[in-house]
């Protein structure tokens, strides 16, 4: 059985409602709300979240930037990366963080000193 069908099954059980055949409104509602969160749920799912390594491709992905951008970032030494071999670029997952986390804007009042 299908993610989707054990979805309907489970909704069914739920609402008592048998209206989840096509055209039934229980089954449009659910096709507007559930079925794009269960498609977004998917995408998540076949990504790299486990990895820990990307590569340049998976990386401006998951800084939501372009490759060429990414590229440019690496070609002025700006972004942390590694070229295992020497040719093909990868980055570490978790140094991409804290490279999103080294460009923070302070806040008003971030940087109030204390006085003895």
């Amino acid at each position: 059985m299908k993610k989707e069908e054990k979805l309907i099954e489970a909704l069914k059980w739920c609402s008592g409602s048998d209206d989840f055949q096509v055209g039934g409104k229980a089954r449009e509602g659910w096709e507007k709300i559930c079925l794009p969160l269960l498609r977004d749920d998917k995408k998540e799912a076949n990504g790299f979240e486990d990895k820990e390594f990307l590569n340049a491709e998976e990386a401006a992905e998951f800084l939501n930037i372009t490759k060429r951008m990414l590229y440019y970032l690496t070609y002025k030494k700006k972004i942390p990366y590694y070229k295992p071999g020497g040719k093909l670029i990868r980055f570490y997952k978790s140094e991409l963080i804290k490279w999103i986390e080294k460009g923070r804007v302070k806040e008003e009042g971030d940087d109030i000193t204390k006085t003895v």
